[in-house]
């Protein structure tokens, strides 16, 4: 991997050093060419001999003259070097040649910006432990190695298979330009720690057009396609439009024949990422690691470790209200086509007195409970109450934030990750 061969190597070739038409001072040799060959001249013989005596009889095409045959033009001859760049040939014969020399198995020679030819065995590379070509050009510039001529260097196979890695992904993806014309989804789990309700894994939904986004709890991997159909028949209700693109790993979930079948059946077509690339579906893949994060981050609340269900859907629904760098707008603007409001959010987890229903008259008319999300079907919030451990809904609280601010410890309790799949 040091430099691009001038000439094509075989093994037991003769390489030579020539000197342009330079005649041969040591030695004789006498060469028959074209003894009762076809052509159009008699025979062609060469003799060289101290000074180079050449009796040749023919006409030359190239500058129309008679005395040599075009293969013999000195000037011919000199316009194709200088056009062709060689300075060392392969061949059978020795004719007009200073030196020569034997070259062995998987020699080559290289060309260095001296004009000077140099014969090397994986010199460069091998050598110095298969350095990088970076480092290579950092010593010609310190003038510890001769400039190479010849960028186009060959693979190395030792290279390839010491120092081989994942090729970076830098062409710009596609965007959508409408909602539900693209569709990333990913599958996240199962988790180390249990949801309330038995939950593991939790999938996800993100329009490409608007990053609007829906997240689907569930109890086990075969429960994805039931949560596609809800998600779909949601969607395509709501905008009066059809997935076209659904995006995801290759997950068996994914590739499962009851889910293909049924894209299949609705004219979905499905884009999956090529084995150890998570990065083709990066924005799922991003989109759950920024969950996670801020589920991590908002579990200070003095909630059981379980609870991060309601986290996560809580997280859903800020990212969905809130700029994203991606998009111009709000998630909410492009997807619903108004702005959303913000007066209605609470710090997760804060303490919070929810109206008692229906007291008795000597009965407190609040108690005191933790706000742990936002359900989806109504207005209000979720509230944990510890006593009955159940998690209701109430529109009737009023909410303690600044104490709970006060009282804020910044460690977390909570270690989530996704356990190892089975």
């Amino acid at each position: 991997m040091f430099g691009q061969p001038s000439i094509q190597i075989k093994q037991e070739a003769n390489v030579a050093h020539s000197k342009r038409f330079a005649p041969s001072s040591s030695g004789s040799r006498k060469i028959q060419k074209r003894k009762g060959g076809k052509g159009k001249g008699p025979t062609v013989a060469a003799e060289c001999k101290g000074k180079a005596k050449v009796a040749i009889k023919g006409k030359c095409f190239h500058y129309n003259v008679d005395g040599h045959w075009k293969r013999n033009c000195p000037e011919y001859l000199a316009n194709k070097k200088e056009k062709e760049g060689a300075t060392n040939h392969v061949c059978s014969s020795l004719q007009k040649t200073t030196s020569f020399k034997q070259l062995v198995e998987s020699e080559m020679t290289l060309k260095v910006g001296t004009r000077d030819v140099i014969s090397a065995h994986a010199v460069g590379d091998a050598k110095l432990g298969h350095i990088n070509l970076d480092r290579f050009g950092r010593l010609v510039k310190n003038g510890l190695l001769n400039e190479l001529k010849d960028d186009s260097l060959p693979p190395c196979e030792s290279c390839l298979e010491g120092k081989m890695t994942k090729r970076h992904l830098t062409e710009k993806r596609y965007r959508a330009k409408e909602p539900l014309e693209l569709i990333h989804s990913d599958l996240c789990g199962p988790m180390n720690v249990k949801v309330r309700g038995g939950f593991e894994y939790f999938i996800s939904f993100i329009d490409d057009y608007s990053r609007y986004g829906y997240l689907y709890l569930m109890e086990h991997k075969s429960e994805a396609l039931e949560k596609f159909k809800e998600y779909k028949a949601e969607v395509e209700n709501l905008l009066s439009k059809k997935i076209k693109i659904l995006r995801s790993d290759r997950g068996r979930e994914y590739m499962d024949l009851r889910f293909q079948d049924y894209m299949i059946e609705h004219g979905i077509q499905s884009q999956l990422s090529a084995p150890g690339t998570p990065q083709q579906n990066g924005v799922s893949e991003k989109r759950n690691r920024t969950l996670l994060d801020m589920v991590r981050s908002m579990s200070y609340a003095q909630l059981p470790s379980s609870f991060w269900g309601y986290a996560v859907e809580t997280a859903v629904h800020i990212l969905n209200n809130v700029s994203s760098k991606s998009v111009s707008e709000t998630p909410f603007v492009l997807w619903r086509g108004s702005k959303p409001s913000l007066s209605h959010f609470i710090i997760w987890g804060c303490p919070a007195h929810v109206l008692v229903t229906n007291p008795k008259k000597l009965e407190l008319r609040s108690r005191l409970c933790q706000f742990v999300g936002y359900p989806k079907e109504t207005r209000g919030g979720l509230f944990f109450d510890p006593q009955e451990n159940r998690v209701f809904v109430s529109t009737n609280a009023t909410f303690l934030e600044e104490d709970h601010m006060r009282d804020h410890k910044p460690r977390s309790k909570l270690i989530l990750n996704e356990a190892t799949d089975e």
